[in-house]
């Protein structure tokens, strides 16, 4: 008996985590995103209406057949410190 109220009530809790995601983590993503989709159309000169999200493979897909990962995309852009010196605004003021 004591069992199965501990197992209800930790179903319970775990479901009450799994909310959907806040506004502001979205926010965040979305930031996040055109921060990638400009970096790709800057560095590969591809039009913004030509880079597409495919949610199925978490991938950009670039002209409608180069597919990269969001992963790999994130890294290279992480690791872009002269592009983002050239082309980000206030990088260096926003930190200081």
């Amino acid at each position: 008996m004591k069992k199965s109220v501990l197992i209800g009530a930790s179903l319970l809790i775990v479901m009450g985590c799994s909310k959907q995601q806040s506004p502001q983590a979205e926010s965040k993503q979305l930031e996040s995103g055109e921060k990638l989709i400009n970096y790709l159309h800057i560095t590969t000169n591809t039009p913004k209406n030509e880079i597409t999200y495919n949610a199925t493979k978490d991938s950009l897909v670039l002209k409608g057949w180069y597919k990269v990962s969001i992963k790999e995309i994130q890294d290279q852009y992480n690791n872009a410190n002269e592009y983002k010196a050239n082309y980000e605004e206030n990088i260096y003021n926003e930190n200081n």
